[in-house]
């Protein structure tokens, strides 16, 4: 018989529990001086199984269940950067079903709440529990430093990486489907299907906002005799003044260009201009888009029988603008 015996973490399945056979149940003599040892050692990897799940598990206390400085079960592990571990894990079966649930602690302090799918530290991968078939998975997380978010990922058959959770709701700013911070709402996820924020052009939409019919820049200018200015406005860099060549009659054509602080998609867009004229009541200015780009538009003002206005900062005029398009980060 040896001496020692040294044990197998992989002779154990997750969750599955320790039994150790007695090989001396029908010998009453010696059946109490052999079984006690061996139930003893089986309680204590029975023991270690739930309470030791992570490095530095302590006993629990059974005293309490309050955290008030005497928690029911205190964890210390050290984690390198990047790192998670898995705090609480509960498995339910109902009928021939099984789910999973589980907490895990990143080394950048955030939560993650977690069903069906488990972190795989060895291959660095995220993968579905191995009897779940779900397409789609979720994980809320409440971060060291924010609120809580809503990410999925797709189901693969070999897992998939951390980076490919794609943010839904975020409630703590910053990138992210849905983003509250301070009053303000931010739709920036870049779903181009029938139900997402940014549905093709015939999609049937009602009562619904999403990106794509929120505006995304606007302003007030005041094109007068001293020049051009922004008095306010949305998502506007600069407000200036480009000469954009001879007009028809050899005269220079000198347009107003509106650069976005945040570009559109593409130069696909659409800008609605106003005009508050009070220069001479005789004239009529018709602001006109001549050139769009997705990081700017260019417009002039017309005259009558389509002759440009020399130099719009000359006039006293007031225009409003307002554009609606795609902004796919």
């Amino acid at each position: 018989m040896p001496s020692n015996y040294n044990g197998n973490p992989a002779h154990v399945g997750q969750g599955q529990k320790p039994v150790i056979a007695c090989p001396v149940g029908t010998d009453a003599p010696n059946a109490a001086s052999v079984n006690k040892p061996l139930q003893t050692l089986a309680d204590f990897v029975a023991y270690l199984q739930r309470f030791a799940a992570t490095a530095g598990t302590q006993q629990p206390n059974t005293d309490t269940l309050e955290v008030d400085g005497n928690p029911a079960l205190r964890t210390a592990k050290t984690l390198a950067a990047g790192a998670r571990t898995c705090l609480w894990e509960t498995i339910i079966t109902v009928g021939a079903s099984k789910y999973t649930a589980r907490i895990y602690l990143t080394a950048a302090g955030a939560l993650e709440f977690i069903h069906n799918c488990f972190w795989d530290a060895t291959n660095s991968l995220w993968k579905a529990d191995p009897t779940n078939t779900e397409p789609t998975f979720f994980k809320v997380v409440v971060a060291a430093n924010g609120g809580p978010s809503l990410f999925t990922a797709a189901n693969a058959a070999n897992g998939w990486a951390d980076s490919a959770w794609a943010v839904v709701v975020k409630l703590s700013g910053g990138t992210g489907g849905l983003a509250i911070t301070d009053g303000a709402l931010a739709l920036v996820s870049t779903s181009t299907n029938a139900n997402g924020s940014n549905p093709p052009v015939a999609t049937a939409v009602a009562n619904t906002v999403c990106a794509k019919n929120t505006c995304k820049a606007w302003g007030s200018l005041s094109l007068g005799y001293t020049g051009f200015s922004l008095d306010e406005g949305f998502n506007v860099a600069s407000l200036t003044r480009v000469n954009l060549g001879k007009d028809f009659y050899n005269n220079d054509i000198w347009a107003a260009r509106v650069t976005f602080a945040a570009p559109m998609q593409s130069a696909a867009y659409s800008v609605c201009l106003t005009i508050r004229d009070t220069s001479r009541d005789d004239l009529m200015h018709l602001p006109t888009i001549y050139a769009k780009t997705a990081g700017y538009f260019d417009f002039v003002l017309r005259q009558q029988g389509s002759h440009f206005f020399d130099d719009p900062g000359n006039l006293a005029v007031g225009v409003d603008f307002q554009v609606f398009g795609r902004q796919d980060s």
